[in-house]
C-alpha cells in the first residue's frame, strides 16, 4: 500500500497563525476514500499551546485526530519537517506539502543516509489547493500514489525440471517373469512442454520379456548403472516402462 505523509501545518495553515484543523480532517479523510495510507505529522504545541485554532472544536479534531493515530506530534523544541521528511523516504512514501524544502536541501540536510535533493522533491511531494472544505491534491502525483497502491501480480515461482526416480529393488533371481507389482515407479516428467509434476506408472501394465542372464548381470553390475541408464533414457522417451532392447 502507498504511503503519503502530512506536513500538518502546512495543510491547516490558512495564513500565519490562522490554523483550520478541517482542513487537515479533510486531507486525511480524502486518502482514506482512496484507500491510500496517510499519516500527519504536527508540532505537539498545537495542543499544548492557546489560541492557535478559532475555537475549541479546532484543537478537539486534533485530539480526535491524535487518538486515532492519524496525527503524530512532534516534540515541541524539534522541527517537523524533519520527522515529514524522514518518516517519507524511510518507507518510500509521498509528503502533502506546497512546501518546496528549499532551506533542507541548500543546508544538504540528509535523511536516512542520502542528501535531500530537488529532485527527490519534485517527484514525491504532493502539492494541493482547498476548493471550499474540499481537499484537492495535485492530479499527475495522485497518478502515481494510486499506480503505487496496485498490487502487483505474484510472480509464480520457477523450478529447474529434474529427474526424480525411485528404482526398482534389485531381483535376486534370474527368472524376470516373477516381478513384485507392489512397487511402482515415480518419475518427473522432462518434456518441456509439460508441466513439472511427478505422475505415477502403474507398472502391472508393463510388458515383461525374457531378459538372457548374460544382460541381467550387465544391467546390475557397478551399483546397477546399466539398469540406471536405460531408465534415465526411459524417461527421455516418455516411455514410464522399460523397453525391449
Amino acid at each position: 500500500m502507498a504511503l503519503v505523509v502530512l506536513d500538518a501545518a502546512n495543510v491547516a495553515t490558512v495564513s500565519p497563525g490562522n490554523l483550520q484543523a478541517e482542513r487537515l480532517r479533510a486531507a486525511l479523510e480524502c486518502f482514506a476514500r482512496m484507500d491510500v495510507r496517510a499519516v500527519a505529522f504536527a508540532p505537539r504545541y498545537w495542543l499544548d499551546g492557546n489560541q492557535l485554532f478559532r475555537d475549541d472544536a479546532g484543537k478537539a479534531i486534533i485530539q480526535a485526530l491524535v487518538n486515532e493515530n492519524k496525527l503524530v506530534l512532534t516534540p515541541p523544541q524539534a522541527h517537523d519537517d524533519f520527522y515529514v521528511i524522514d518518516y517519507a523516504t524511510k518507507h518510500n512514501g509521498f509528503v502533502v506539502t506546497n512546501d518546496m524544502f528549499r532551506d533542507h536541501i541548500m543546508n544538504k540536510r540528509r535523511f536516512n543516509g542520502e542528501v535531500l535533493t530537488t529532485a527527490w522533491v519534485k517527484s514525491h511531494c504532493i502539492d494541493f489547493t482547498f476548493v471550499l472544505d474540499e481537499f484537492l491534491p495535485n492530479s499527475q502525483m495522485m497518478d502515481m500514489v494510486l499506480r503505487k497502491n496496485v498490487a502487483a501480480p505474484p510472480v509464480a515461482p520457477t523450478t529447474s525440471t529434474t529427474l526424480t526416480t525411485t528404482l526398482l529393488p534389485e531381483t535376486k533371481s534370474n527368472d524376470l517373469n516373477t516381478v513384485d507389482h507392489s512397487h511402482d515407479m515415480v518419475i518427473e516428467d522432462m518434456a518441456p512442454e509439460r508441466s513439472n509434476t511427478l505422475r505415477k506408472v502403474d507398472m502391472s501394465e508393463a510388458v515383461y520379456i525374457q531378459v538372457p542372464m548374460e544382460i541381467v548381470v550387465v544391467l546390475h553390475a557397478n551399483d546397477d548403472a546399466g539398469l540406471k541408464y536405460f531408465m534415465v533414457l526411459d524417461a527421455y522417451t516418455d516411455a514410464g516402462m522399460l523397453r525391449q532392447l
